[in-house]
């Protein structure tokens, strides 16, 4: 008996060790399993990080001296990139001064400075890793695996030039934009892309990653307003963006009070007008459809300047004439046409402005002036006229009329204004013999010569510059007796040796 319950007393004890034993296995298992899961979770934060350190160079370039939160967006970047390099690019010094404590931050100033090399005004010079991300400022960078996100998208799409997210707020559908600089014609349009997987760019403050190897091929990667002024120029090679889903919120206190948002509201227009002016933009169409002026006015002079061998400086720049001066141009002919009616003044287009009407109903889009012919018998119907051969004339809409230069020629000239000597040229004729002709000649203008008067008569209209100008009655013979044949159809500059005008320019 005794060793029976001895046994039963060793067989229980045994089966409690067991179980112990068991139970400490599987406890230092799950303890083990725990430990061994974030040590691989932070193994691959640290290849993340790693990978975002050394391929990629932050940039802040967006922000205002008064109130920035530049320090504060450099300290959250150092938090998850404590070895990444940032650049933080000023077009002056700022002031109040930003007192930046790190090795890795490197301040550069673009302003000319007479005492500094030139390359130490370069932030290109700067800037060594494979990707450079735009961070604008007040913007939290909140994980390393959300800038990893946007290198593997980059990576993955070899016909995206770049990466773009939005900050601060959520995109809506009107953030989307598709943007057309036109060059040539002096105009920027921005419309609401109908597509936003391939739109030109954001409406409101973005984060891009971009290849540092691109950069060079911008003309200035760093021009404020930066977002504007970046879309642009991407817009201007055909880059293709890609939109991050992702968006970086920025911190609340920045641009917190409402004369810190008035003041930079005040300073981002002058930078645009600035802008516009580098960039050649003369003319922005917004989303919206309005329209701003970025060009000449009644109180400036034109957009160009004296005019040589009929060429204007423009042609030369791969540019025709700026869209403000185009339409002062219809304004003071309007002008001069409604006046001329008035007064029972016979008139008609003339030279190159008839050759604009047949071919398009308005002004040749490289031309600079207006020139129409009068009867010289109808001058004394018009005093503006009459009375501008002794001194000029301003007349009561600011319109300028006076007599041409001796050494110029016998010919009246309307000025859009005293300061902007856009103009109508007005040239009087008489008959002779059935032949239209008149008392001074211009050499170097090849349409400037006699013609019979029946193309006068009688005189008829034809759609110019928004309105029913008088014309010749056989526009097309008139104008190939002037030009030579084919004149309407094959569009070429004034001066065809100087400048050859090819068939992708055409209107």
């Amino acid at each position: 008996m005794r060793c029976t319950k001895f046994a039963r007393k060793s067989f229980l004890c045994g089966v409690v060790v067991v179980n112990i034993l068991i139970l400490y296995f599987m406890f230092h298992r799950q303890k083990s399993d725990s430990l061994e899961h974030p040590r691989r979770g932070s193994q691959e934060n640290v290849a993340v990080k790693n990978l975002c350190e050394e391929s990629v160079t932050f940039v802040i370039c967006e922000f205002e001296d008064f109130g920035n939160s530049v320090q504060l967006t450099v300290d959250v970047i150092v938090k998850f990139f404590p070895n990444c390099k940032i650049l933080i690019v000023a077009d002056h010094l700022p002031y109040p001064s930003i007192n930046i404590d790190s090795k890795n931050v490197k301040m550069v100033v673009t302003k000319l400075a007479p005492d500094k090399p030139f390359s130490a005004l370069q932030p290109l010079n700067f800037i060594d890793s494979e990707y450079v991300v735009f961070v604008p400022d007040g913007t939290v960078i909140d994980s390393s695996q959300t800038i990893a996100s946007l290198i593997v998208m980059l990576k993955s799409n070899h016909a995206v030039q770049l990466i773009v997210a939005g900050a601060g707020s959520a995109l809506k559908d009107s953030d989307f934009l598709a943007i057309e600089p036109n060059l040539r014609e002096w105009t920027l349009t921005y419309s609401i892309s109908l597509n936003p997987g391939s739109c030109d760019g954001l409406a409101v403050d973005s984060v891009l990653l971009i290849p540092s190897s691109i950069m060079k091929n911008l003309s200035d990667p760093f021009a404020r307003p930066f977002g504007e002024a970046f879309f642009i120029q991407s817009a201007l090679r055909n880059w293709k963006i890609q939109i991050a889903k992702v968006v970086f919120y920025r911190h609340e206190g920045y641009l917190a009070d409402d004369h810190r948002k008035w003041k930079h509201n005040i300073y981002e227009k002058e930078r645009l007008r600035i802008l516009y002016k580098r960039f050649g933009f003369k003319k922005v169409v917004r989303t919206n459809g309005l329209e701003e002026w970025y060009g000449c006015h009644k109180d400036t002079t034109r957009c160009f300047g004296s005019v040589y061998a009929d060429m204007p400086e423009f042609i030369f720049e791969e540019r025709w004439t700026p869209p403000c001066c185009l339409r002062h141009l219809r304004e003071t002919a309007k002008h001069v046409f409604t006046i001329l009616d008035n007064a029972g003044v016979r008139y008609w287009l003339e030279g190159g402005s008839l050759l604009g009407a047949a071919r398009s109903g308005d002004i040749i889009p490289w031309d600079y002036d207006i020139d129409i012919g009068i009867y010289q018998e109808d001058i004394p119907k018009l005093p503006l006229l009459k009375n501008c051969e002794l001194q000029s004339i301003v007349d009561d809409d600011g319109f300028v009329w006076e007599k041409s230069k001796q050494h110029e020629g016998d010919f009246y000239r309307v000025q859009f204004s005293d300061a902007n000597h856009l103009h109508v040229d007005i040239f009087p004729f008489f008959p002779k013999n059935g032949i239209m002709t008149k008392n001074t000649w211009m050499k170097s203008h090849q349409q400037d010569c006699e013609f019979p008067e029946k193309y006068l008569k009688p005189l008829t209209k034809i759609a110019f510059v928004g309105l029913q100008a008088s014309s010749p009655n056989n526009v097309k013979d008139f104008l190939e007796l002037k030009f030579g044949k084919g004149v309407i159809e094959n569009p070429q500059y004034p001066d065809p040796k100087r400048k050859k005008f090819s068939d992708d320019q055409k209107p």
